[in-house]
């Protein structure tokens, strides 16, 4: 069932996931399509985020906006979510909820300045953009950043600090999937009046799942859900954003996870392993359930293959 709607407000809205900035000219969505949008939000009880471009938006859009609860996304300070292009001071950004969006090598060479902003930030959410392909020696660079990571986060919680780090602490606190979700609880009203699963579907001009007029009418809509994903519906590597552009990309089918995803998502979840290990080692009591250990860092050798 879908419960929230993000309405892109042009093609140079800003990305806050894995698919890249879109550097063509803008193209801000009309202002009809977006009070429409707004009033489907409102008929079919969405929840709405509007993902803004980096140029001041017309009067007129703001005050249509601001007619309704929202959530803005955005890299403005005063947004909502920042999307962060550089790592500001962490007495900036008190309180705020942050997005980066990294390569693995400028992850590993940002550590001490992402740890420092734990202490302050809401919450920070670190999206990894050179997903595929990984070599041997990413992953292992990655592995190696998140166990540095994972060394700050046990400092700041046995300090009576519980930092919000999707990487790490999601996995930690999950009990179940809690994945991106696009096509499926969340989908996306470009600017050319179209639903979309995400963003990044729009900018391929792929996979358009309905209109304003219609609805959102998704064919094969069950591919979106956990139960149809044979893989991700074995796996409990609850923070995988099981990013369905991703997938598609990948290996042709929005269900079907590449090695790397799975990998990365992985490395993370035994991140959040050694955490755990690391504050009950040092005799502290932190009132969370066990992450079991696996064997394995990609899911798929969970299943029968003939």
């Amino acid at each position: 069932m879908i419960q929230y709607l993000i309405i892109m407000l042009d093609d140079t809205s800003r990305s806050f996931c894995h698919y890249p900035d879109y550097k063509g000219p803008r193209n801000l969505i009309p202002l009809s399509t977006l009070r429409a949008g707004i009033v489907y939000a409102m008929k079919e009880n969405l929840s709405l985020q509007f993902l803004y471009p980096d140029y001041q938006l017309p009067k007129e859009y703001i005050k249509a906006i601001n007619k309704i609860d929202h959530i803005d996304i955005a890299a403005n300070h005063d947004a909502d979510v920042v999307i962060c292009d550089s790592i500001p001071p962490a007495d900036a950004m008190v309180d705020k909820t942050l997005v980066f969006r990294f390569t693995v090598d400028a992850l590993a060479s940002s550590i001490d300045s992402l740890c420092e902003l734990l202490r302050t930030a809401l919450k920070v959410n670190v999206i990894i953009t050179d997903m595929a392909p990984v070599s041997e020696s990413s992953f292992l660079l990655y592995k190696n950043s998140l166990r540095k990571i994972a060394d700050a986060v046990t400092e700041l919680i046995i300090s009576g600090k519980i930092p919000q780090l999707n990487i790490l602490t999601d996995r930690i606190n999950l009990t179940a999937m809690n994945n991106c979700n696009a096509g499926w609880h969340c989908v996306t009203l470009a600017p050319d009046g179209c639903f979309y699963p995400c963003p990044a579907f729009y900018f391929k001009r792929i996979y358009s799942i309905g209109n304003l007029k219609d609805g959102v009418k998704a064919p094969n809509a069950q591919l979106f859900t956990l139960p149809y994903a044979p893989i991700c519906r074995k796996c409990d590597a609850f923070q995988c954003k099981r990013c369905v552009w991703k997938n598609y990309i990948e290996t042709g089918e929005v269900n079907i996870p590449s090695h790397e995803q799975c990998v990365i998502s992985h490395l993370e979840r035994n991140a959040s392993v050694q955490i755990i290990k690391s504050i009950n080692s040092r005799g502290f009591t932190w009132d969370v359930l066990p992450i079991n250990e696996t064997s394995y860092l990609d899911p798929i050798s969970l299943l029968d293959v003939c």
